[in-house]
């Protein structure tokens, strides 16, 4: 899990995203904050990148982020494997963190592949 990750300001155009908020990001999804401080979901860096010009100077990122009722969230205290059992509700496979309705963390599908392969190791090893 990436703790406190950044978050793309969702209120910007995407033009002004790529400018400005872009190349401090690493990761290739990214949570989209509301301008009230709450979280809208997630974004897709890459997307983003490839939206037509004349689109990306007037179009917001939150018209491109898959809502936060689509997204597979936990909270804190729940245990990894409860939540990947849970159903996908849309098309993010990254999992969102939550302390109440504060975002905390993000778990990333490498995350999940990395936790999976740790598994395999400790259970082969008993």
């Amino acid at each position: 899990m990436t703790s406190d990750p950044p978050r793309a300001r969702g209120w910007l155009t995407v033009d002004e995203f790529l400018r400005d908020d872009a190349p401090r990001l690493h990761d290739r999804i990214v949570p989209v904050e509301r301008f009230d401080g709450g979280i809208a979901g997630l974004a897709n860096v890459e997307q983003l990148r490839s939206i037509p010009p004349h689109e990306a100077a007037t179009r917001r990122v939150l018209d491109y982020t898959v809502q936060l009722p689509l997204i597979r969230t936990a909270q804190r205290d729940d245990r990894l494997s409860d939540v990947v059992a849970r159903p996908a509700r849309g098309p993010a496979e990254s999992i969102l963190v939550l302390d109440g309705d504060r975002l905390i963390g993000i778990v990333t599908p490498e995350d999940l592949e990395r936790a999976r392969a740790a598994a395999s190791v400790h259970s082969g090893a008993s």
